[in-house]
């Protein structure tokens, strides 16, 4: 299994967390750069995302 940082709901963690003010770390910074901007999780995702 992967790290579900690297999932749409793990992105909308991480996104959440910097517009609350916690700081920008490098492995936040990692996971929101694997993303491609495909936007495929719109389609798939379960919840809606």
């Amino acid at each position: 299994m992967g790290d579900e940082l690297d999932g749409p709901r793990g992105r909308i963690y991480l996104i959440k967390q910097v517009l609350e003010g916690q700081q920008v770390t490098e492995k936040t910074r990692l996971h929101l750069d694997r993303c491609l901007s495909c936007r495929n999780c719109e389609t798939t995702c379960p919840s809606g995302v």
